[in-house]
């Protein structure tokens, strides 16, 4: 199944697709685009977030107004589809969706370069809930190749070298997908004084222990 905006994309993509003919078989496409669509049925029916278009409008979508965005950088999925930043991939320029406190991580991510390939590492910004009220830390979905598929006792070394061991916990949903957190966070950012705004820097230096290092006032 495709769809674009105005449907102009998805005639040409069909009639490659179909051209190239074995294993090609079910192929479907949106009659006239999102456009066409929510003409048709103006509250989205089953059409939920938004679809990025190439004008003025940068997007459209339905009454509903739901908001679906996805952080390029952190991965967090947040009610938030602002592209007023203008924050444009480095590589095809495009407007992306970059959760406002992760625009402010340059020195987390020149910290990141720095500790090299070695190990595997993620930066993970604060948000005043992280901070202040939330008992459980969510892994970035692009780091969750590298931890176990099971609960575990994980070591997290501060920068005064103190461990603390901490909950690591594998979910894994049927709805949801897998779900893999820190728990016991809200002790840990207490004893540390987070703040909104601030920048983790995590590094799975061995299988269960993370060494971590992290910005403030950026």
């Amino acid at each position: 199944m495709m769809y674009c905006a105005g449907g102009i994309r998805c005639e040409m993509a069909s009639a490659y697709i179909h051209s190239k003919s074995e294993g090609f078989e079910n192929v479907f496409q949106l009659y006239g685009g999102i456009k066409r669509y929510l003409e048709q049925f103006p509250n989205g029916v089953y059409f939920d977030g938004k679809n990025f278009v190439l004008d003025n409008r940068i997007y459209v979508g339905s009454l509903k107004d739901n908001k679906l965005g996805t952080c390029l950088i952190c991965g967090f999925t947040f009610t938030y589809d602002d592209y007023s930043s203008r924050c444009r991939c480095s590589h095809c320029r495009m407007l992306v969706l970059v959760f406002s406190t992760c625009q402010d991580c340059t020195k987390a991510e020149e910290l990141k370069d720095q500790l090299g390939s070695g190990h595997p590492t993620f930066i993970k910004p604060m948000s005043h809930g992280y901070a202040t009220k939330s008992d459980s830390l969510k892994i970035l979905l692009n780091f969750r190749q590298h931890l176990p598929v099971h609960d575990e006792i994980m070591v997290l070394v501060d920068e005064m070298n103190n461990d603390f061991h901490l909950l690591y916990s594998y979910k894994n949903h049927r709805t949801d997908g897998c779900n893999r957190r820190i728990n016991q966070w809200k002790g840990f950012a207490a004893k540390h004084e987070l703040a909104d705004g601030d920048c983790l820097v995590f590094q799975l230096i061995e299988s269960r222990k993370f060494k971590h290092g992290w910005y403030t006032d950026l």
